[in-house]
């Protein structure tokens, strides 16, 4: 029985307790009073200056209206300083009347020319926390335009630092707002300087120092403050410069231990994507040192976004800030743009660099998502005067690192550049330069584009520049975060020194969606250090090479690898052969580096050879895969290839080297000479001396040899380690011998097979990628064999063409294995498509008289057809097995020499 009416009693007194809330509620807010400034005495009542002391009295938040006779702005001239507010207090400039004036236009001039030295206009200390100042236009003080060493106040719709229109300057001699913390003072922080609409939008302008300056030394705390929506260096029309003498805005931990963590200088809320500078948007232009400046290791967490620095409210065209557009220096953990659009920072046309972050405890900043050196649609050059964005030193001070620029985050792989992307093009020196110690990533940016990744927007000098940096990562090896480093006025990446810097995944000299969109350079130079890996890019278009160490055009191949320069002067690998039948594509060849060491070799497709096009070295558009293989004693062995999917005929192939550190690949070579897909190049022999051609041009040869004594020479894919690469080999008296490279020395496989007075051929058999060994009788027997090793004729013994005839082989259907054919002296030919004796399935004439018969795929398209060689080295091609005319013709070889196909 207690209980229930204990329970009861609790009922009852809640519900007292709601009826008296209710009507609590509904009491207004209480203040002490609006104090209506009636005149522009400078001192008296009915003054600006009496409103102050009065409202400074009271213990709750006052209004400060104005009510001066006669419409329109009116001016207010004091002799000394104003009063500091030290109560909450309300100053509302927009309550004079004035037919004249839009609803949210400054109507109360405070000019203080007369009001002596370091005079502040309007000051807010202490206990005045909370306070607000909106609608004024504050000027020629000799001190700050407003000056706040206290919290929560809101600092909205005014003029501060020019005349009456915002037309131009009326200096404040300090910053135009300055806010304060330090010894014995209270926080000067969760002031909200300007907003998200218009009407709350303040002209900080033609100050003689910073416009905003936030500053704390010796204990002070200034945190969690947020300026949007303003017009700092600019008129009030925001198409023209009214310059603040220092930064437009300048964070600044002074001296001592002081807290700047977690200001805010812009936003997202009300912000036009590609358009002009609207909501929180601040528009920090036409300052005469920087726009924004971030100093010192109090300053922390700070979010710079969705602002237009150095360019007009339109976003279309420069008003420059006189040194940078943002300075990081000294200080850790800033974030300036971010992933969303509207976060976006649009940093252009400033004297110095787009961003600059520097100091040896700048570390841990981030960079992303925004806009530098073009206009805000990311379409045309607004470009800054020096780089992009640096990294690096200024005078006495030492350089930064460990930052990121751009990231993996919503970024939009062969589209636009979105998300993380910085899109870093049209500035007047380098994209991005870096200097100093490393340890930075840069991710995902487009640099020397337009924002579509399609167009040039170049920057001037190199795309990215390293100078004497180490450990610092060009991409990451995803699509994500895949810088596409195009169309810039010289090198896509340049590197002059430094070790372990790694170029990872990126798209250089192509536009976003794989196209031609080359730099003026080298896509990668190296002009020094060691160590640098460049791995899994799509680097292509380049008017220079793709890779290139040392400055120095192609820096040939050397035997065991053992001189220094860039990257040590890395071998690259030579491609020997790259065969594709249908769906599968194989690529052999040989490496010579360093003895006894691993190394990672990728391979690349291209539609054209692309740069070093005289001597053959290309580039590498598309990666399409890695092996790993490690050198013998003497460093060399072959390789083979096999990418994930098919390559066609006709396309380009290329290779690096890269020397693994563990298994870590860590310097890379440059690219290899091309070769074309399924594409059979001249050979000839003349006694014992091999002369190889890479291409079916008329020349010289590119290869010379010694090997072998005068017999039967032939090329044959011989090698399973090398798929595809004809390699010289010998046939005298039933004997075969066998070198698997193109150089002098002994056989690398001899057995015996076949009779002493048989004609030697080789071929694929059975479509498994090797060719071996076949012998032809005089009586038009042909015995050929699966392997190369002594043994029985098990790929065929069979009588086909007539005695005397020239035994050729060739995959006449494309099928991937060789069948046999027969040449006459008359130029007749006699092809048959299955390794058996019957008819022949073609039968035809073309050739020279005499002539020596060659066969080859000699378009890319898979399939072996003719060509003659004149006795003068004449070359004449045809590209279907059938009489015609010639499809290629030119001049290789003379009267003593053989020709061979490799």
């Amino acid at each position: 029985m207690k209980y229930i009416l204990s329970r009861r009693f609790v009922a009852i007194a809640l519900v007292l307790m709601c009826l008296l809330l209710s009507l609590f509620a509904n009491v207004p807010k209480v203040k002490a009073a609006t104090f209506t400034v009636s005149n522009t005495n400078e001192s008296g009542s009915g003054s600006l200056r009496q409103a102050i002391i009065d409202a400074n009295t009271t213990s709750i938040a006052d209004d400060i209206d104005f009510n001066i006779p006669g419409d329109g702005k009116k001016q207010i001239i004091p002799t000394s300083p104003m009063p500091a507010i030290t109560r909450p207090v309300t100053i509302n400039g927009t309550t004079q009347p004035c037919s004249s004036c839009g609803a949210s236009e400054p109507r109360i001039e405070l000019s203080g020319n007369g009001a002596g030295s370091s005079a502040i206009g309007l000051r807010i200390t202490g206990n005045g926390a909370g306070s607000t100042i909106r609608g004024m236009i504050i000027n020629r003080f000799s001190s700050n335009g407003i000056f706040l060493d206290s919290g929560n106040n809101t600092i909205v719709g005014n003029y501060i630092g020019t005349n009456a229109a915002g037309t131009d300057a009326a200096a404040n001699s300090g910053d135009g707002i300055g806010i304060f913390s330090g010894t014995n003072l209270v926080d000067a922080s969760n002031n909200v300087i300007g907003g998200t609409v218009a009407a709350d939008r303040n002209i900080i302008s033609g100050n003689a120092q910073n416009g905003i300056g936030i500053t704390a030394q010796d204990g002070g705390s200034a945190s969690s403050n947020t300026i949007s929506g303003n017009y700092i260096g600019t008129n009030a029309t925001g198409n023209s410069a009214v310059a603040n003498g220092g930064d437009g805005i300048l964070v600044n931990h002074a001296q001592g231990s002081a807290t700047l963590s977690g200001n805010t200088i812009g936003g997202t809320v009300g912000v036009t994507v590609g358009g002009g500078c609207t909501g929180a948007c601040n528009l920090i232009s036409g300052n005469q040192v920087n726009g924004v400046g971030l100093w010192h290791s109090g300053v922390t967490s700070t979010a710079v976004s969705g602002n237009y620095v150095g360019i007009n409210a339109s976003g279309t065209s420069a008003i420059y800030n006189g040194d940078i557009g943002l300075e990081i220096q000294e200080t850790a953990n800033n974030t300036i743009g971010g992933t969303v659009a509207e976060a976006r920072n649009v940093i252009s046309g400033n004297l110095g660099a787009g961003i600059f972050i520097t100091g040896d405890g700048a570390t841990g900043n981030t960079v992303l998502g925004n806009y530098v050196g073009t206009n805000s649609a990311g379409n045309a050059d607004v470009g800054n005067i020096k780089m992009g964005i640096g990294i690096g030193y200024s005078p006495g001070i030492q350089p930064a690192h460990d930052n990121n620029i751009g990231s993996a985050t919503g970024t939009t792989p062969g589209g636009s550049c979105t998300g993380g992307c910085n899109l870093i093009s049209g500035n007047d020196q380098n994209g991005v330069l870096i200097i100093g110690p490393g340890g930075n990533q840069l991710r995902g940016n487009y640099i020397g584009t337009n924002a579509t990744g399609t167009g040039n927007i170049k920057n001037a000098l190199d795309g990215i520049g390293v100078a004497d940096s180490p450990n610092n990562g060009i991409g990451n090896g995803t699509s994500n975060g895949r810088n596409v480093i195009s169309a810039n006025g010289d090198n896509g990446v340049i590197i002059t020194g430094g070790t372990g810097n790694r170029i990872d995944g990126n798209y250089i000299g192509l536009a976003s969606d794989g196209g031609s969109l080359g730099n003026t350079g080298a896509g990668v130079m190296l002009a020094g250090g060691t160590d640098t890996a460049i791995v899994g890019n799509g680097i292509g278009y380049n008017v220079k090479l793709g890779i290139d160490l040392g400055y120095n055009n192609v820096s040939l191949n050397d035997g065991g690898d053992s001189d220094g320069g860039a990257n040590r002067t890395q071998n690259f690998p030579n491609v020997y052969a790259a065969k594709t039948v249908g769906s599968n594509t194989k690529v052999g060849g040989q490496f010579n580096g360093a003895p006894s060491t691993s190394f990672q070799l990728e391979f690349f497709s291209s539609n054209s050879c692309n740069a070093g096009v005289t001597l053959n070295y290309g580039e590498g558009q598309t990666y399409i895969g890695s092996t790993s293989v490690t050198t013998d004693v003497y460093g060399n062995t072959a390789f083979s290839f096999t990418p994930g999917s098919s390559v066609p005929g006709g396309q380009y192939i290329t290779a690096t080297a890269t020397k693994k550190i563990g298994s870590t690949p860590a310097e890379t070579s440059e690219f290899s000479l091309c070769r074309l897909v399924n594409i059979d190049r001249p050979a000839l022999t003349n006694g014992a001396t091999w002369f190889l051609k890479n291409d079916l041009t008329s020349g010289s040869a590119d290869q010379t040899f010694g090997y072998g004594f005068p017999s039967y020479f032939l090329m044959c894919a011989w090698d399973p380690n090398q798929p595809g690469v004809k390699l010289p080999v010998i046939f005298s008296v039933g004997s075969w011998f066998m070198r698997a490279s193109y150089t002098t020395g002994n056989a690398d496989l001899s057995f015996s097979y076949g009779a002493s007075n048989a004609k030697p051929v080789c071929g694929d058999w059975n479509g498994d990628g090797t060719e071996t060994v076949g012998v032809v009788s005089p009586d038009s027997t042909w015995n050929l064999r699966d392997s190369n090793s002594i043994g029985p004729a098990d790929a065929g013994s069979f009588q086909y063409g007539p005695f005397p005839s020239t035994p050729v082989v060739g995959d006449w259907d494309g099928d991937g294995d060789d069948n046999v054919g027969v040449f006459f002296g008359d130029n007749s030919w006699s092809e048959r498509n299955t390794n058996s004796a019957g008819p022949a399935t073609s039968e035809f004439n073309f050739g020279f008289v005499p002539s020596y018969p060659v066969v080859g795929d000699w378009d890319g398209n898979g399939t072996d057809t003719v060509g003659s060689v004149s006795t003068g080295g004449t070359w004449s091609l045809r590209n279907s097995n059938s009489s015609g005319a010639t499809s290629a013709t030119f001049q290789f070889g003379f009267p003593t020499t053989k020709p061979l196909v490799w």
